[in-house]
């Protein structure tokens, strides 16, 4: 388990560890962009903090398994603690905007909605699911039926055909 503690005393996520980690060293690395040119440049909302560069690298430094890399990222960005700027790849660096850093009610509110649902709305998901397999099923057995009945009537045709010329 780890070492950090939700408020309610039960033990943080693996990947919430990971979030404040990567955040963090994201963080460091950071410089200080001005938006955009205004009459108060030293007004400190038109000032953000970008990261630049290569989050691979960046998870390998901290020693974070690479499978990590899409949940930490993805909860990040859901936690509204970063938003890309410009995609990397190969050696090009990616850019990220810092906005706030992770938070426990943040991760928790995310994990929230990711968590399955039980009771009624539970076992009404599973009879949609079900209704809709069984009416693939009929459609598909549908389409067979139809086919057959143009098969049998291309065979009416073809024998009525054969004896107008018998006859």
């Amino acid at each position: 388990m780890t070492d950090q503690k939700l408020d309610d005393d039960r033990p943080t996520s693996v990947v919430f560890d990971h979030c404040v980690k990567v955040y963090a060293e994201m963080q460091a690395q950071s410089l200080e962009e001005v938006i955009s040119s205004s009459e108060h440049p030293d007004d400190p909302t038109n000032h953000m903090l970008v990261y630049e560069g290569q989050l691979t690298k960046l998870f390998g430094a901290l020693s974070l398994s690479t499978p990590y890399y899409t949940s930490v990222m993805n909860h990040l960005k859901a936690m509204g603690c970063v938003e890309q700027l410009r995609r990397g790849g190969g050696n090009s660096p990616s850019r990220w905007r810092l906005l706030r850093e992770p938070d426990e009610d943040s991760f928790r509110s995310i994990e929230g909605m990711k968590r399955s649902r039980t009771g009624k709305t539970a076992a009404l998901e599973q009879q949609v699911r079900d209704l809709n397999k069984r009416m693939h099923a009929a459609e598909t057995e549908l389409g067979n039926v139809k086919a057959l009945v143009h098969t049998l009537a291309s065979r009416v045709h073809d024998m009525e055909q054969l004896e107008k010329v018998t006859a």
